[in-house]
């Protein structure tokens, strides 16, 4: 890469710190629908039909003579939409998705007048390895968004720099629910990937970040007991979801054949509003 392209990927502004982003009652109902409505896909399995695709939203390439798999990216990372294109799909969390603080917050990111609330997810996961060297999230731009068209080629445009006059002013909140003491941690590239980059720790609970993750390189760290980050039997078809036999546990499971048990002491919730 480039110093010049390098030096065009970075936020318009360093992300913010938040704490206490949500109410305890609005905690208690994400988590509600959370395991009411699952079990959740794979990230990998709802974004890529094809490892050549992961490799277009990473890093572009792999060295010569390698054959790409889905097995060399398959991790235990599983999310879900809560909203998208505008619209709350849960009425019991039109107030954490319509947010007047965040919203706020968004206006004063980007200096603007109007903000409008797009899309809410959320990713959970227990003990998880983690194969990306760093990446830019889903990039929109004006008359090119996720509505018709596949995040690979999106994100492809992103690292480009070529068409930045016509990207979307987006900004996310992203809060984490993670208590655990093992990995974790939240790293990212605010002055571009080939300057130093910074990170923010686990344990975290209800705080997070303000950023533009379309224009800043970041990745989620590895977390969890070693010998639980890659559970057998994990597989492209493989779900995460609520443990029917126990009240807060969570279970990953392929072919409705459970593979591990998560105790809730060591599962991570991460919600990302995007404006």
């Amino acid at each position: 890469m480039n110093i010049e392209l390098a030096n065009s990927l970075r936020p318009v502004s360093e992300p913010r710190l938040l704490d206490n982003i949500y109410t305890d009652d609005q905690h208690r109902r994400l988590v509600e629908v959370v395991r009411r409505e699952g079990p959740w896909k794979l990230i990998l399995a709802q974004h890529f039909t094809s490892a050549e695709e992961v490799i277009a939203t990473l890093s572009g390439s792999m060295p010569e003579g390698v054959t790409p798999t889905f097995d060399m990216f398959l991790t235990t990372h599983f999310r879900r939409y809560l909203a998208e294109h505008g619209t709350c799909f849960y009425p019991e969390l039109e107030d954490c998705f319509y947010n007047s603080k965040f919203l706020d917050l968004a206006r004063s990111y980007w200096s603007a007048k109007y903000a409008q609330p797009m899309m809410m997810l959320f990713n959970i996961q227990g003990p998880a390895n983690c194969h990306d060297p760093a990446h830019l999230d889903g990039v929109n731009f004006r008359g090119l968004t996720r509505a018709n068209s596949p995040i690979w080629l999106a994100n492809t445009m992103g690292k480009s720099g070529l068409f930045k006059p016509y990207l979307k002013k987006m900004v996310q909140v992203i809060a984490w629910f993670y208590p655990g003491k093992i990995g974790g941690g939240f790293t990212y590239w605010p002055e571009g990937p080939l300057a130093q980059p910074k990170r923010l720790p686990a344990p975290m609970w209800n705080n997070g970040v303000l950023v533009q993750n379309e224009m800043m390189y970041h990745r989620a760290e590895v977390n969890g007991p070693l010998e639980m980050r890659h559970p057998q039997g994990l597989a492209f078809n493989s779900a995460f979801g609520a443990d029917p036999e126990v009240i807060d546990g969570w279970q990953i499971t392929t072919d409705a054949q459970v593979i591990q048990r998560v105790p809730r002491r060591r599962d991570a919730l991460s919600s990302a509003l995007e404006r």
